[in-house]
């Protein structure tokens, strides 16, 4: 248990200077990828990305946290 909160403070302080490191100016371009789910181009803006990525990230630390009961 010791070793997943220690990677659990890892993931967070690398989350959070990442944040701390956004600008407006970023948030706002958009991302292209290709979906291998869907086979083609998904374009969308940044926050959006971003946005995905901490509700995911949020679902995670959940499970994590139902497993160290």
């Amino acid at each position: 248990m010791k070793h997943s909160l220690l990677t659990l403070t890892w993931l967070s302080a690398g989350i959070t200077a990442f944040a701390a490191g956004l600008t407006h100016d970023w948030l706002a371009e958009t991302l292209t990828f290709k979906s291998v789910t869907y086979k083609r181009d998904i374009t969308n803006l940044n926050w959006f990305f971003l946005m995905q990525f901490f509700n995911h990230q949020t679902h995670h630390r959940g499970q994590v946290t139902t497993l160290m009961k």
